[in-house]
């Protein structure tokens, strides 16, 4: 009698362990899915960076951008004097390799760029990993156009003039930018909530720690790099 109470004894306990980690796995999965974690995007304005002493501002040398940054005037330079003045402005040779991927990999940089250079460098990046690593600001510095330099008063003007304005209006260059860049679409409405999901263990089960602090720190490195156009 005593070996059958045990063995219904173990055969309970047996029962009892298996529904409590099977609880358990439900429970620490569920809070996972449930956990929502925000995608701070802080760098919308140049006037920003002043508050971040740790923040480089980086623009291509010898470009429109570049003078715009060192001679442009107190409303387009709004914010920008503490970087200037504390040295956080450098002018560079824009690559892939030694700019954008560190940026990616959480170096603290914020990219001044025409907006065509920023998207093909995100549909580059993109295609090369997978992932929506940057985002662009909602500020524009400066509008301009791009044109084709013609001699003042060309007989040539008027030919142009319709040629380009056929090749835009018939979708010709959207087609030829779509073909050249067939990933540009994926990341240009990046969510700022996301849904975090971790496996199964003592510490989601127990404690109150932030399961994907270390991945989040990296996101919010890598969604914090790039501001655009003049879309900084």
């Amino acid at each position: 009698m005593k070996e059958r109470r045990w063995a219904g004894r173990l055969v309970v306990m047996g029962w009892t362990c298996t529904a409590m980690v099977l609880a358990w796995a439900y429970m620490g999965g569920l809070t996972s899915l449930l956990a929502v974690r925000h995608v701070s995007q802080p760098f919308q304005t140049l006037a920003s960076l002043g508050d971040h002493p740790s923040m480089l501002l980086l623009v291509q040398e010898d470009t429109a951008e570049a003078d715009l940054l060192q001679n442009g005037g107190p409303v387009v330079l709004r914010g920008l004097q503490k970087v200037r003045e504390e040295g956080r402005l450098r002018q560079v040779t824009r690559h892939y390799h030694t700019v954008y991927l560190p940026m990616a990999r959480g170096e603290p940089w914020v990219v001044v760029a025409e907006e065509s250079s920023a998207r093909v460098m995100k549909e580059r990046h993109f295609s090369l990993t997978g992932r929506c690593d940057y985002y662009t600001s909602r500020e524009v510095l400066i509008s301009y156009w791009y044109s084709i330099i013609l001699q003042k008063n060309s007989p040539l003007l008027r030919a142009v003039n319709a040629r380009v304005q056929a090749v835009i209006q018939g979708g010709l260059y959207a087609h030829w930018v779509e073909a050249a860049l067939p990933n540009a679409t994926y990341c240009l409405h990046q969510p700022s909530l996301i849904t975090v999901q971790d496996s199964l263990s003592l510490t989601n089960l127990w404690s109150f720690r932030d399961p994907s602090q270390t991945h989040l720190q990296r996101l919010l490195s890598a969604r914090r790099a790039l501001e655009h156009q003049c879309h900084m």
